[in-house]
Parts: C-alpha cells; structure tokens; sequence
C-alpha cells in the first residue's frame, strides 16, 4: 500500500464495509444489544468510517506530494487502528468475542500515530 491508489482504494474498501456493518447493526444486530453495546458499536463505526475518509486523503496526498515517503506508513497506521480499534469492539458488540484487553487502545494509539505521521510528513512538504 506504498501507492496513492493503493491507499485510496484501501480507503473505499473500508468505507463500503463500514456502510455495510452500519447497515447491519442498525437493521440486523439492534435487537440483542444493550444500550452500552449499541453506543460502542456506534463509536466503533465513526472511527472506522472517519479513517476509511482518512485513507482516502492520504491517497490524494501521495498522489500531490510523490515524494512523501512517510504517507503510506501514515495510511499503514490508520489501516491498524480501524482493525484494532473499531474490529476489537466489532468483535465484541457483534460476534460476543472477548479480544485481548489491549487491543483497542493500541488500536487508539494507531490512529494518534497515523494522523501524527501525516502531519510530520505534510510538514516536510511545506
């Protein structure tokens, strides 16, 4: 994923999933689900679909700036975040799993590192 189209189409990929489990958590896995569980799941969802966007612009930003040799471990870390972070409450809220305790933060931390990433790497642009 060292591509500008290879970070964009990851991007889309996690988009169009992230519209399908919404879908399903709002038509299909609703019923069985506490309120703190939906909330969860809800969080879950912005993030995955907020870095999905995130993915999308890194790939722009690769396509502008060649050169940025630091975009893709940028996109590598956001890509890490949204399966760690929102996949560890995905498998929580929808498949009943139990993922080890750390997973989710490190998923956190990820998504700090990316963006982090990103700005060293826009700022080396300049």
């Amino acid at each position: 994923m060292r591509s500008a189209s290879g970070i964009m189409a990851a991007g889309g990929a996690l988009l169009a999933l992230g519209v399908g489990l919404g879908a399903y958590s709002a038509h299909g896995a609703a019923p069985g689900l506490t309120a703190a569980e939906l909330a969860a799941l809800d969080t879950a969802l912005n993030y995955h679909l907020v870095h999905g966007l995130g993915l999308v612009i890194l790939g722009l930003a690769r396509k502008a700036w060649p050169s940025g040799a630091l975009l893709p471990l940028a996109a590598w870390l956001l890509l890490a975040g949204i399966a760690l972070f929102s996949g560890g409450i995905y498998a929580r809220t929808l498949l009943g799993l139990v993922p080890p305790a750390p997973l989710v933060p490190i998923g956190g931390t990820c998504f700090l590192l990316g963006w982090s990433v990103f700005t060293l790497a826009a700022w080396r642009m300049r």
